[in-house]
């Protein structure tokens, strides 16, 4: 073969390389570009949800998301509350009188019992009203015993999932923020966003904590998949925040780098009263805080949580963290979920639809 014959052999194969190159890089460009605009379109379906949610903050105090007729049974409790309040005050006086006249005072004071405890079950009442999913309300708030509600009263324990959220740099954000009428702004706002996320997501708004929340997925209200409805809420109290927090950094002097920090345990707990306010309490609330101090933007499941969906499609890590008086511990880092449709739990459809 001469050299003439050979150089063209050769440039033939470079340039047929150089066409296997092009096809390969238009083919890898064009699966990139899709790729691209897939995840735009998610982003851009995140974006809209989320600022669902912004919308609902702007406009939470006036509970936009129940109807009229639950917000007229809601006025009607409270008139009675403020009614059985107003009969106290008159028995008090009463009692007074019968006091300096050295009359009987049982009967008052019988009845004085009694209305104290039906203003403190109206105001259980609504308050649980305002921490659940509005057609649970409804059932709440609906005339006749309700099974769901007596679960609620229920003194005995029952499984839940428990989810705690720590806002990470709290105090840092505190002092940076242009004054301390900025700071109350946004944290009201961003836990009223936690809490309609929560909501929304068949779980139960326990309590602002003084830097995050504390909310519970009970098995009987929010159904078989009550760790998967904590999780997917986790993502999206992370995707919350970080589009709030864009949102408001105009009330702060720097931009920090900070986020929420979220704890999830599954096991026994029971509604408490503590200072005339219900609040869930038991082993799995104190793992599921402590779990909280997880750094800006990560979830960290204990092991009862994940054994119930470890088969599930979530990416996981396995990592060992410190746990007060536990020493190092193996818990397990929420990385991704596929965010999926679940089935609403049975009770949801007891109520027919609100509006």
């Amino acid at each position: 073969m001469s050299n003439e014959e050979d150089l063209r052999k050769k440039l033939t194969e470079v340039f047929q390389k150089y066409i296997e190159y092009q096809d390969d890089f238009n083919n890898n460009k064009l699966n990139f570009l899709n790729m691209i605009e897939y995840q735009n379109k998610i982003e851009k379906d995140k974006q809209i949800y989320l600022s669902s949610i912004l919308n609902s903050v702007s406009n939470a105090y006036n509970k936009t998301d129940l109807s009229m007729s639950i917000l007229k049974k809601v006025e009607e409790l409270q008139l009675e509350i403020k009614e059985k309040e107003t009969h106290n005050k008159q028995l008090l006086t009463e009692i007074e009188r019968l006091k300096s006249e050295k009359q009987d005072i049982t009967d008052q004071l019988t009845e004085i019992r009694k209305n104290n405890y039906y203003i403190q079950k109206r105001e259980t009442l609504l308050r649980l009203t305002s921490s659940v999913h509005p057609k649970a309300a409804n059932i709440f708030l609906g005339e006749g015993n309700s099974e769901l509600l007596d679960k609620f009263h229920s003194e005995n324990e029952s499984q839940n999932v428990i989810l705690a959220i720590d806002i990470r740099r709290s105090t840092d954000l505190m002092l940076n923020a242009n004054s301390s009428e900025d700071f109350a702004s946004f944290i009201t706002g961003l836990c009223e966003g936690l809490k309609q996320i929560v909501i929304a997501n068949f779980g139960v708004f326990d309590k602002f904590t003084g830097d995050g929340i504390l909310a519970y997925f009970p098995l009987f209200y929010s159904g078989g998949d009550a760790v998967e409805r904590s999780c997917i809420t986790a993502q999206l109290c992370h995707d919350f925040y970080s589009v709030y927090y864009k949102e408001k950094r105009n009330k702060f002097k720097i931009n920090l780098k900070t986020g929420l920090g979220i704890g999830i345990d599954y096991g026994a707990a029971k509604l408490v009263r503590i200072n005339e306010q219900p609040t869930i309490v038991g082993v799995p609330v104190v793992y599921a805080c402590r779990l909280s101090n997880a750094p800006s933007g990560h979830t960290y499941l204990n092991q009862p949580a994940f054994q119930l969906i470890k088969d599930k499609n979530m990416k996981i890590n396995e990592i060992e963290v410190d746990i007060k008086s536990q020493g190092t511990v193996m818990v397990y880092d929420l990385i991704d979920l596929d965010i999926i449709k679940l089935r609403e739990p049975d009770w949801f459809f007891e109520s027919q639809d609100i509006n």
